[in-house]
């Protein structure tokens, strides 16, 4: 008797102990910043800022992310305990649930002299859980050793209720046999799923196979406030190739997935695939794991009317409306802003986009617009040669862009501020967050730019790979876009043949890229460029030119195979002025470039740069040239142990 009444204080306790537990805040701004405050020393090995980002949790799962230590030098995993209980490590995890983790790990594998900067995982993915259940979670950095550290501060979550109501669309009346246009059906379900719903989980869509099939044909459908929309696995949500079906909102460039008019609170979720059916499709390729990767034609704002198919519906429309006589100007304009995409976000609060397979948009992949506490995980991209097929596009305040792979048509991940007077008492594009991504193909990996005009700051990309894009890190801007960007750290990433057209072997697979057609014009590693094409003009210029400052590039690697191909290993180039316009000559201030190793890589090519720090910098390889650098109109820039030193 006594045993048991001693049981029940035990439970009791139990139950009391997390019932009071306060639910710890998801996320913030602290995530996106490269140095943190503890209570511990600067040096500690601690790892910090353990949070679960927006709305990345269910009734059985929850994602936790968290920042390195201030002292990460020997760290290569971190260890996840739940409720004191050790349940994994973030490696695994990843290789479990992330599907950038095999293309990161190949890309390591082939990796056979030790050349690169090594990566660590600092996400992993709780499963298993109870609904509307309360766990506590801690994580610990695991050294080269095996040797922990002290946990992290705690971190307390509840997972969530089990949906109040569930819209099958499928058993609405929606046919999956990729014919019967089923907009009007699932927006209705959208519309009533979502009346009164207080939480993204009070009210769930679902898009799943049926009778007919699995590819469900949608226009435009407008997302509401507190929802989750889920197409299921195998299941696919195809755009309707016609233009009526995406009817123009003023200021916000078409979308199949909208959400806008100030909505909160939503989640896109499930394995399907989001399919805007914007070009017609060529060969697809198979990847270096021996996957199908899809690719389209050669896409451009020459061939709308050849290769486009809802780009062409499109366009068409919008030369109809001139009744057939459209300035080249107009036209121009008309490519930038008539185009869908696939998801468009504008002006929304706390949405998390997770797992989807994202394919052919006639415009970019997914957008976030003037909102606020956004997230996208574990998805996949496949644009590539899509013209302008950006593949996650971020304009808003705290960002969090992790475990996805992108192969994209256009940049791969990308953050912008818009243009011109119209924006600059816009807040800033601010607080971005990215990591343990794969970028396969795109014009760059992480690029800030070129729409600048309300500032891009504090931007932290780390522990990204990248192989076959076009470029690596990218900033670029215009004088007349005006702002700039400030604060942008890119750190503790490799790279492997960017911009080149070598022939690639890997994992048993030939890649020829002698022939790829690259568009930006630069393929280099590191890119700082005011010299970027002004594209739509249709902006008032800004009263002061933009510029670049605190830029910040640490312990990276490159290897380009050979010299024989390829742009230089890094490119600054600054603005020359403008006397007409009003504009001063501008150089990009305050740039350091610390820790970097490239090898088989053209010389970088320097101009306009001001008070910048070149330190520990290992170059190996510049093919015939004399030297590696070519320097040219740069003010007070310091080498520190840089081999071989600037002529």
């Amino acid at each position: 008797m006594a045993f048991y009444s001693l049981f029940l204080l035990v439970i009791h306790l139990f139950i009391y102990s997390f019932s009071n537990k306060v639910i710890t805040p998801q996320c913030g701004y602290q995530n996106s910043l490269p140095f943190h405050q503890s209570s511990d020393s600067f040096e500690s090995n601690i790892p910090l800022n353990l949070c679960v980002p927006t709305l990345a949790y269910d009734q059985t799962t929850v994602t936790l992310v968290w920042n390195k230590p201030n002292n990460y030098s020997n760290i290569i995993d971190y260890n996840i305990y739940m409720n004191g209980e050790l349940i994994g490590g973030a490696k695994e995890n990843n290789f479990k649930n992330s599907p950038a983790f095999p293309y990161i790990n190949l890309f390591y594998n082939e990796d056979k002299f030790n050349f690169h900067t090594k990566i660590t995982y600092h996400s992993f993915l709780v499963k298993n859980l109870e609904p509307n259940k309360i766990y506590s979670f801690t994580v610990r950095s695991v050294d080269e050793n095996g040797n922990e550290s002290k946990d992290s501060a705690e971190v307390v979550h509840q997972t969530a209720p089990n949906y109040k109501k569930v819209f099958d669309v499928s058993k609405l009346g929606a046919k999956g046999d990729g014919k019967t246009l089923n907009t009007k059906i699932i927006q209705n379900a959208i519309d009533k799923c979502s009346n009164n719903s207080k939480s993204p989980f009070d009210c769930k869509i679902l898009i799943s196979a049926d009778k007919c099939g699995r590819i469900f044909l949608s226009g435009a459908l407008y997302l509401r406030s507190n929802m989750t929309f889920e197409i299921a696995n195998g299941t696919i949500l195809r755009g309707s190739s016609s233009f009526v079906d995406y009817p123009l909102i003023k200021n916000v460039v078409a979308a199949l997935l909208y959400g806008i008019d100030h909505i909160k609170n939503v989640r896109i979720i499930g394995f399907g695939t989001i399919d805007g059916q914007g070009w017609q499709s060529s060969s697809d390729t198979i990847d270096e794991l021996g996957n199908n990767l899809a690719y389209y034609e050669n896409s451009y704002f020459s061939t709308w009317n050849l290769t486009g198919i809802l780009a062409r519906s499109q366009m068409q429309a919008a030369v109809d409306r001139a009744n057939g006589n459209i300035s080249s100007t107009d036209l121009s304009n008309a490519y930038a802003s008539v185009r869908s995409s696939l998801i468009t976000f504008y002006a929304a609060t706390n949405i998390f986009v997770g797992n989807i397979r994202l394919i052919n948009p006639a415009y970019h992949g997914i957008r976030f617009l003037l909102s606020r506490n956004v997230v996208c995980a574990y998805t996949r991209t496949e644009t590539y040669n899509i013209n302008n097929a950006d593949g996650i596009q971020s304009q808003s305040i705290n960002t969090i862009i992790f475990n996805n792979f992108l192969n994209s048509g256009d940049d791969c991940v990308v953050f912008k501020a818009g243009q011109g007077q119209a924006v600059e008492n816009f807040p800033p594009t601010q607080y971005g967050w990215v990591f343990n991504n794969f970028m396969r193909e795109g014009h760059g990996v992480v690029v800030l730019g070129s729409e600048t005009g309300s500032w891009i700051k504090e931007i932290l990309a780390e522990d990204n790979v990248a192989f076959l894009t076009e470029n690596g890190m990218r900033v670029k801007s215009t004088a007349q876009t005006g702002g700039g960007c400030q604060n942008f750290y890119f750190r503790d990433s490799a790279m492997r043949e960017i911009g080149t057209k070598n022939i690639i072997e890997i994992n048993g697979h030939l890649f020829n890229r002698s022939n790829v057609i690259y568009q930006s014009g630069s393929q280099c590693a590191f890119v700082l460029s005011m010299t970027y094409s002004l594209g739509s003009t249709n902006w008032v210029r800004a009263k002061t030119p933009s510029y670049f400052l605190d830029i910040n590039v640490k312990s990276v690697t490159v290897d380009n195979g050979n010299t024989a191909t390829g742009g230089p290993m890094i490119s600054v180039t600054g603005y020359s002025g403008n006397i007409s316009l009003g504009y001063p000559e501008t150089f990009s201030k305050n740039v350091t470039f610390e820790n970097i190793k490239i090898i088989r890589a053209r010389p970088a090519n320097i101009s306009r740069l001001q008070d910048s720090l070149f330190k520990n910098i290992l170059i190996e390889d510049w093919g015939n040239f004399q030297s590696p650098w070519i320097l040219n109109n740069t003010e007070n820039l310091k080498f520190v142990n840089v081999q071989p030193m600037p002529n």
